[in-house]
């Protein structure tokens, strides 16, 4: 556990995560101390939030920050691949997103709502081999109702599923959990 304010410290703190687990790794069939033991067991990372190092430079230097990001995703995959790890990334900041082409047909039908990506942008979403996306939106009734809906982008087949507190629905690509609390 770390933390890492900036982009560099984040680069340089995958890099030594990566390198600790090669270490580890290579010692395997030798006495391990407590950290490279750690390190030959690690199967998850977790980065939370991805968007904190980026914040500064996605709105006054985003080809910058668009760069760095392309370091930051190399790295990730080169751990994720080489090491048979699995990546959590959080994305906290959000922004809308609309595509210019689109823009008059979004004015015109109130329906369409602009979609709403994190803020690295187009570059970051398409990364990801699975999205999980989070709304929450509170109902007023007379009892305290809490919706919480998780968006799960991936290729899976159709399904419908329902369970007693969870409504799993298919649409296209994106399955639709609601958690009634």
């Amino acid at each position: 556990c770390c933390l890492v304010p900036t982009i560099s410290h984040l680069v340089d703190s995958l890099v030594t995560i990566r390198m600790h687990i090669d270490k580890a790794q290579y010692h395997l069939n030798s006495s391990l101390s407590p950290t490279q033991e750690f390190f030959a067991n690690c199967k998850l990372i977790i980065i939370d939030s991805l968007t904190m190092p980026f914040l500064l430079y996605m709105a006054t230097l985003p080809q910058y920050g668009i760069s760095q990001l392309a370091v930051v995703i190399s790295e990730l995959q080169r751990l994720s691949a080489l090491n048979h790890c699995a990546v959590l990334v959080t994305n906290h900041a959000r922004s809308p997103f609309v595509n210019t082409s689109n823009k008059q047909q979004c004015n015109r039908r109130s329906s369409l709502s602009p979609v709403s990506i994190g803020c690295l942008g187009v570059n970051w979403s398409l990364v990801p081999k699975h999205r999980v996306l989070f709304e929450r939106s509170v109902q007023k009734t007379n009892d305290m109702t809490i919706k919480i809906k998780a968006k799960k982008v991936s290729n899976l087949q159709k399904t419908n599923r329902q369970s007693s507190s969870c409504i799993k629905q298919k649409y296209h690509s994106e399955i639709f959990y609601e958690f009634n609390l």
